[in-house]
Formats: structure tokens, sequence, C-alpha cells
């Protein structure tokens, strides 16, 4: 995280936007940042947004959009914020490329949602990093920029002080992985919870959404694994799922993996894990009882899963989200 200014003023997060902006985005970080939060109890950030070629913009939608600031407030900021590019086919302005390299000469934080990396790629500040965008332009992006080593399964990568973030909805993911880094988890909770948000994703959950749209075997796979995630609590192996998809086994798993990223058990252990994490850091019940209820054989094997994928303890996730849980269900409610 970029050292706050000497001065001990709240850190200051900008906001840039353009021509042909795209609102969502937008209007995402307003929401994370923008806010006043009193509530929460810490030293919130100071906001603000700026225009790089003009005061007034036409967003897409048929919404204008007129800043206070210009691109001078770039020079104070501790963290920058990129939308989605307007058009991966047209450099950036010149103005924008030259106050991020002075913003990256000095240590600021500088983060990008979807094609928003694809200026940070012509500034030359992702050159030998990782980097994600949407899934759709990652190989144009690694095509264009060969330095570059680009995820195109990620939702956020953190390199450095460089964070890249994958499609719009993954922006959100991404400015809360920056709370819990300025914040911690349960500051980062409670934000999600006033968003009505997952709380905790993980940058290296896969796109998985946009991917699987692209053919009818792959939108098979995305309804078997949206109805896996129901039935956790049960026995799944590749021949069950493979019959399930009126597939060979071996048919099933190698177009699993090519959706996917993964081989069938390391996704079924992920998709366990991440309802874990759910209902620990949601829920007071039991680790056996979550062991249990997301298809776990044991509750040892639960914990040696876990701790591999988290490189923490079920105990030890937990313990971040202490003091910000919800009004309790017994125990081991049935979820």
């Amino acid at each position: 995280m970029p050292q706050d200014h000497a001065n001990s003023l709240p850190h200051s997060v900008v906001l840039v936007g353009f021509e042909s902006l795209r609102t969502f985005e937008f209007g995402c970080a307003v929401e994370i940042f923008g806010l006043e939060r009193p509530e929460l109890g810490v030293d919130w950030y100071q906001f603000k947004v700026c225009g790089i070629e003009s005061r007034t913009v036409q967003a897409i939608g048929g919404v204008s959009v007129t800043f206070e600031h210009g691109p001078e407030i770039l020079e104070q900021a501790d963290t920058i914020i990129l939308p989605g590019w307007r058009n991966v086919d047209e450099q950036p302005p010149e103005v924008l490329v030259n106050a991020l390299k002075r913003a990256h000469e000095r240590g600021a934080r500088i983060c990008s949602i979807c094609t928003g990396a694809f200026v940070l790629a012509a500034a030359g500040l992702l050159n030998g990093r990782s980097a994600t965008t949407h899934w759709h332009h990652s190989n144009l992006l690694s095509q264009r920029y060969p330095s570059l080593r680009v995820s195109s399964s990620s939702l956020y990568i953190e390199d450095g002080n460089m964070v890249t973030s994958a499609g719009s909805a993954a922006g959100l993911d991404m400015m809360l992985y920056i709370v819990r880094q300025d914040h911690g988890y349960r500051i980062a909770n409670m934000v999600a919870q006033r968003l009505v948000i997952p709380a905790y994703r993980d940058g290296d959950q896969l796109q998985i959404v946009s991917q699987q749209a692209m053919a009818t075997s792959q939108t098979k796979i995305a309804e078997v694994m949206d109805w896996v995630r129901e039935r956790l609590s049960e026995s799944h192996t590749v021949d069950s799922l493979a019959r399930q998809m009126d597939m060979t086994p071996r048919t099933f798993q190698r177009t699993f993996k090519n959706v996917v990223g993964l081989p069938v058990i390391e996704w079924l252990t992920r998709a366990r894990v991440d309802r874990a994490k759910e209902l620990l850091a949601t829920t007071s019940s039991t680790v056996s009882h979550i062991a249990y209820h997301c298809g776990f054989a044991s509750e040892s094997t639960f914990r040696h899963q876990f701790r591999k994928l988290v490189s923490q303890t079920p105990t030890e996730f937990r313990r971040q989200f202490v003091g910000n849980l919800p009004q309790m269900r017994d125990k081991n409610t049935e979820y």
C-alpha cells in the first residue's frame, strides 16, 4: 500500500473520467470510495474525480458528467482508479499517460477496471508485471504488450503498486480488496454488507461467467457447476458428474478443464472452500459442521485443504470477521 502523506491527511483516491465513460464502473468506484462512512469509525478516504480531456464529458447511455477537477489533482493522489478505457485500439491521451507515469514514480497505487489495463500498458507501467483484463480482450493485451504476463481468468491481480481487474463487476472485488488492504477485513466486510455483495472473492477466482456462454457444451458445464454448488454436502465424483452431463468421464474431464481452466476435482475442492469461507465469515457454525455442510469427508481433510488454498486455518480466517458478524442463527443451522 502506498504511504500516506507526511502530514497524515486521509488517503487520497482519485477516480479518472474521460469521454465515452462507462458509467457502471465509474459509479462502482464512487460507491466504494466516495460515500462518507462515519459508522465505520475509521479515517475514510479523501475522494475526488477528475476529467482528463474536459471538465464535462458524454458518458455511455446519453449521460453527461461534469468534473470539479482536472488532471492536476492526480499529482497528489495516493490511489488512482481507472475505469474501462473507451476503445482498446485508441491510444490514451498523453496528459493521462504522463500523469500516470509521474504517479508511479512517486509510489502511488494505480488500479484499473476491465480495459483500463490497456491505458496502464500503453504507459509502460505493466512491463514485466502480471495483469488481467476482461477475458474477451486478454489475448489482444498479451499480443500487443508481450512483456506482460496476462491472465485471462483472474478476477484481479496485484503486482507491486499496480492492481488490475477483469470485467466490470470484478472491479468491485478489486476495490473491496483495496479496502481490506487499507482498513482490514472487518471494515471491508461492513462495506460489502452495505452494498449487498459478497464480502470476499479471491483474485484468482476464475472469470467463469462470460466464458461459459461461448458454446453449448460450455453452457452445460456452467449448469452442472451451479447444480453442484447447490449440493456441495453431497458426494460428487468425475463419473457421477459425467453422467449428469451425459458424457464419458474422459470427455467430461477434458471439456471441463477447457472451459474452467481447472481439473474437475480441483474445482470442486475450491468451490467447497469458497463456500466454507462464506460460512466462516457470516455465521457462528462450528468448523466441524461447516466441513460437513461443504462436503468434506472429515474435519481434518477440510482443515488441510483450507490451509492449502487460503494459507490460513479456518479459525484464523474467521478471526478477521469477529465483531462484525450479523445476529447469528444456532451454531449448526442448516443453510
